[in-house]
């Protein structure tokens, strides 16, 4: 097979990009996800550095600086793979226990979350998601961001979370939440409220100073550096 080369989507790659969501998120939520990709990346599927953000049970709004992304996989002709990142914000902005913008935005810019990550069926086992994961920990690392967590569900293929563990990521108990401890003057904890029986949270350090601890007790500490 000759490499795959990864690149920006433009607006052309659409049906592909809505393919290849849908393959992630078993035809639920795919929709609402592309839709939100225009919004939340600004020019289309551009790199956004900035993230207009409003939490719409209390009308509040936000400009988060902090770094959402997609990426596709390409084989020569066709997209085959796909990535989508970007930070947590309903969970900062809801699950935190800031208050400030300011740190709504230290903690947007160190912790985020790998959205998606698809490969077309005939195309698995061929490096291709590897590649993506790669670039993502990659980017995100060089960016500044910290710790990098996914969530999956326990009806999912059983191959993710073998695959994701191989590749470096510590996972709770299914339907346990995450305790994230992090500074700010003093010790601050928040919880993930994302969560639910049916779902599974893993974590990745990607600086040095994060401790990532996973089964029934989990807890990341480090994600922000004490003062």
């Amino acid at each position: 097979m000759p490499p795959t080369t990864l690149r920006t989507p433009n607006i052309t790659d659409r049906p592909a990009v809505r393919r290849l969501a849908e393959l992630a998120t078993y035809g639920h939520g795919a929709q609402s996800m592309i839709e939100g990709v225009g919004d939340t990346a600004r020019s289309g599927y551009q790199d956004a550095d900035k993230l207009n953000y409003e939490r719409r049970s209390t009308g509040e709004k936000g400009v988060f600086n902090c770094l959402a992304s997609m990426r596709i996989a390409d084989y020569p002709g066709q997209p085959v793979g796909l990535s989508y990142t970007a930070p947590p914000l309903y969970s900062i902005t809801t699950a935190s226990g800031f208050t400030q913008q300011e740190d709504f935005n230290a903690l947007a810019g160190a912790l985020t979350e790998l959205n998606l990550l698809a490969v077309m069926p005939r195309f698995r086992g061929r490096g291709v998601g590897a590649q993506l994961l790669t670039d993502v920990e990659t980017r995100y690392a060089a960016a500044g961001y910290r710790t990098l967590f996914i969530q999956t569900a326990t009806y999912a293929d059983p191959r993710l979370i073998p695959w994701y563990t191989a590749h470096g990521y510590t996972f709770a108990e299914p339907g346990q939440p995450w305790e994230l401890r992090y500074y700010t003057g003093d010790t601050l904890t928040g919880r993930l409220d994302r969560h639910d029986k049916d779902e599974v949270i893993g974590f990745k350090a990607l600086a040095p100073g994060v401790t990532v601890t996973g089964g029934a007790v989990p807890e990341v500490t480090g994600i922000l550096d004490k003062p």
